[in-house]
């Protein structure tokens, strides 16, 4: 009997319960195994496919490890599912703690998306890519982000123009390109989160080729046979290891404060020089925001640069964009010795910031500066309606720089 993903990525005692987890592409395999092994160590899972009946046998199979969960069907070549997706998890759940972009696959065949957009980097990166920030309101301090990339990333530059003609671009090639756009989009999007204050980690993952899992599927002629058939050769490897990896990134304490990259059995390596290019993350960052007709998540443009030391710009005044002070309802489960305790006396709304005053158990009362509007401030980080009052209420939290507690 093989190994269970959970005892191949040394994370069989870390208990999960109370944790809620997205796992997309997760009713067949590396998806629908790290899944289950994410229920066997006591999660609750929202289960995401395009197969009802699939979705529901993985549903009634995390049922019997005694945790919560749920399926949501939407097809990630359909935007509007993939909103629809979003929508149901904020109603699912109180918050996510794991976040895993694991749908995707290699398409034969090219062509559009009724947005216009290639069909595989559609599906594998900019469906993800609008997931992701739709949800990030939703995250709870901790949480973590983990993207299945590949290896095949190795061989494809960036090019956007690309993503619009379809006739020029399909098969493997689309693939890698869309695999790329995977690593550059989880290192963007460690950076960006890095930016705001939010202790929330992003990585991608290179799981292995996997005789197995439905990456084999859309090989041409013979190749599919032939790919299930390979044991025991370099670089090819099981849907457990490759669940392993998935699991390794989302919740071994190993991973746990490690951001921005790009994982191979268990370790971080070095992805191509084009996955690298900094500026060619920030162009598919924004490229991707224009594709879907939004406005840019986490922009850039009100923030200045942090010298190193300080923790504040040449010339800083105490600008809330300046800061990035972190609340939280619930007790962190990271550093808890840079965290306070304390209750809040008052919010008010600065230049589209909050400042938050708050009352420690000990020592007199501090202005806090958080980088989200108030509605945002209520719903993500203090688990409240924006109609009420969060006067009174006991909250974590840490001054831009490190704190040690009080409590």
């Amino acid at each position: 009997m093989s190994e269970l993903p959970e005892t191949l990525a040394g994370v069989s005692d870390v208990d999960c319960t109370g944790l809620q987890a997205l796992v997309t592409g997760s009713t067949s395999g590396i998806g629908r195994a790290a899944a289950l092994a994410l229920g066997r160590l006591g999660a609750d899972v929202v289960v995401h496919g395009r197969d009802p009946r699939a979705g529901a046998e993985v549903v009634e199979e995390l049922s019997r490890t005694g945790g919560d969960a749920t399926f949501v069907q939407a097809d990630f070549a359909d935007l509007d599912a993939v909103r629809a997706l979003a929508v149901a998890v904020r109603e699912e759940t109180e918050g996510l703690d794991l976040l895993v972009n694991n749908a995707g696959g290699l398409f034969r065949n090219g062509g559009l998306t009724d947005a216009g957009v290639e069909y595989t980097f559609h599906v594998n990166h900019l469906s993800p890519y609008l997931l992701t920030t739709e949800l990030l309101g939703h995250l709870r301090e901790g949480a973590r982000i983990v993207t299945t990339a590949s290896d095949a990333h190795k061989g494809a530059s960036l090019d956007l123009d690309r993503v619009r003609g379809a006739d020029r671009y399909t098969g493997f090639n689309a693939y890698s390109h869309s695999k790329l756009a995977n690593v550059l989009f989880a290192t963007e999007l460690a950076r960006r989160l890095d930016a705001t204050g939010r202790e929330v980690t992003s990585n991608s993952i290179h799981p292995g080729a996997i005789p197995g899992s439905g990456f084999s599927r859309f090989l041409p002629g013979p190749l599919p046979g032939l790919f299930q058939r390979l044991e025991a050769v370099p670089g090819v490897t099981s849907v457990a290891d490759g669940a392993a990896e998935i699991l390794f990134v989302a919740v071994s304490p190993r991973a746990a404060e490690v951001s921005g990259r790009y994982f191979t059995n268990q370790r971080p390596r070095t992805p191509s020089e084009a996955a690298r290019d900094g500026e060619a993350s920030r162009r598919l960052w924004s490229e991707s925001a224009t594709l879907l007709d939004i406005e840019e998540p986490l922009a850039e443009r009100d923030r200045q640069p942090v010298a190193a030391g300080d923790g504040t710009a040449p010339g800083a005044s105490d600008s809330p964009s300046m800061n990035h002070d972190r609340i939280h309802a619930r007790e962190p489960t990271h550093r808890r010795d840079r965290w306070s305790v304390g209750t809040i006396a008052s919010v008010a709304e600065r230049d589209g910031h909050c400042v938050v005053t708050v009352t420690p158990e000990e020592g007199e009362t501090i202005d806090l500066v958080v980088t989200l509007a108030v509605r945002d401030l209520f719903v993500s980080r203090l688990d409240i309606d924006e109609g009420e009052s969060p006067v009174g209420e006991r909250v974590w939290y840490r001054k831009h720089g490190g704190h040690t507690s009080q409590s």
